[in-house]
């Protein structure tokens, strides 16, 4: 079934700008490798009634929340409240974007129970972190990272109930050590004429050698130790 943007945004509660009604499309079905950019959804009982858009901001994959906007877009539409992704055929996954030398890579930390982020070649990854296998079931869409599907954990430990809510591949109750995580169902869905764009990142060792891509944050970073 195709829909214009607008009818997903009633739908799903979010507030997206004129200008991509009258640019982008979506259609409900699993994006083919290499060839259809994406967009994802999350579900699950703490979510409440409609599905919540995936954003990326900082160098991170967030389920809700007011993304930074990005950049070096494709077209001129000045609102971007959700981002796009393209799936490659070596079951790697990216950021739509139009900008080869700054390519953003999804990742996600094995080691640290499956924290999910993305950065470009130049900038610093955890030390475990894994770019593939991404999958994406053809007749579900549903989105899982090497068999495991996702858990949301809150960014911030005192409104848990406010999103954004960090992404982690997981199967763990506590990834990172983190309380109020709740399990979620992500899906993807295709987007026509969507926009490319660069994402806000995290500052490459070139652009701050002093924090050469760091990751201190314990959310949206390097996981606190276990207990």
């Amino acid at each position: 079934m195709l829909t214009t943007t607008f009818s997903l945004a009633v739908l799903l509660g979010t507030s997206l700008a004129f200008a991509q009604t009258e640019l982008m499309q979506v259609v409900d079905e699993a994006p083919s490798p290499d060839i259809d950019p994406f967009g994802m959804e999350a579900t699950g009982e703490a979510l409440g009634t409609f599905p919540v858009q995936i954003t990326a901001s900082n160098g991170r994959i967030y389920i809700g929340g007011n993304q930074t906007q990005p950049t070096n877009c494709s077209s001129a539409q000045s609102v971007h409240d959700f981002a796009t992704f393209i799936w490659r055929s070596d079951r790697t996954l990216w950021l739509h974007g139009q900008d080869p030398a700054h390519s953003q890579q999804i990742w996600a930390d094995v080691g640290g129970d499956g924290l999910t982020g993305y950065s470009t070649a130049k900038e610093a990854t955890p030390g475990q972190a894994s770019l593939s296998p991404f999958e994406i079931d053809p007749e579900t869409r549903i989105v899982t990272f090497n068999g495991s599907t996702v858990k949301g954990c809150p960014v911030d430990s005192t409104k848990p109930t406010t999103a954004p809510f960090g992404i982690w591949f997981s199967t763990e109750v506590k990834p990172g050590n983190l309380t109020n995580c709740f399990d979620v169902t992500l899906q993807a869905y295709k987007t026509i004429h969507a926009d490319a764009c660069t994402y806000s990142h995290l500052a490459s060792c070139d652009e701050a050698p002093e924090t050469c891509g760091s990751m201190k944050d314990p959310v949206g970073g390097i996981p606190p130790a276990r207990e």
